[in-house]
């Protein structure tokens, strides 16, 4: 069956985690997403990432992100790489001429007030993230609004 469905292209789908592809919704079936992108990855091999401070993304979202330190220019290309096939009519607006920016979501808020007052219990803090990337994965973004994992595609080794 070909739902529409909301789609998204993340190493990691629970918070803390780096989104690749922008939510889009698509008649698209997932298998096709998945030996689309197994193509676009099939010669990147795992890397590691490391982050450490907090910046605050204002806006439509209102999140706070962990800032890299290590991996912010592999994860800059996977993003742009994993737009080059069957999901580029889906690349984001905001980030298509190159203004991605790679960042770990930490948190996302209902309100800006509510974004400024967890980042002022944070601010002070000194927490570092390191972790090797091995795979990304597709989720479907439910009707709740809850992750779906529908498949995960590995890095090289």
């Amino acid at each position: 069956m070909n739902l529409e469905k909301c789609t998204t292209i993340c190493i990691n789908t629970l918070i803390p985690h780096i989104t690749l592809a922008f939510p889009f919704y698509s008649d698209l079936l997932e298998s096709n997403i998945a030996a689309d992108l197994s193509r676009l990855v099939s010669d990147i091999k795992s890397f590691e990432i490391i982050c450490n401070g907090f910046s605050k993304l204002k806006g439509k979202e209102n999140c706070i992100a962990m800032n890299f330190l290590d991996g912010y220019n592999d994860i800059y290309k996977m993003h742009y790489l994993v737009h080059e096939g069957i999901l580029k009519p889906y690349q984001s607006k905001i980030t298509e001429n190159g203004s991605y920016v790679p960042h770990m979501t930490i948190g996302r808020f209902g309100t800006e007030e509510e974004m400024e007052m967890a980042f002022k219990k944070l601010e002070n803090e000194n927490w570092n993230f390191k972790t090797i990337v091995k795979s990304i994965f597709i989720e479907e973004i439910g009707k709740n609004e809850e992750s779906i994992i529908t498949n995960e595609i590995f890095l090289k080794n």
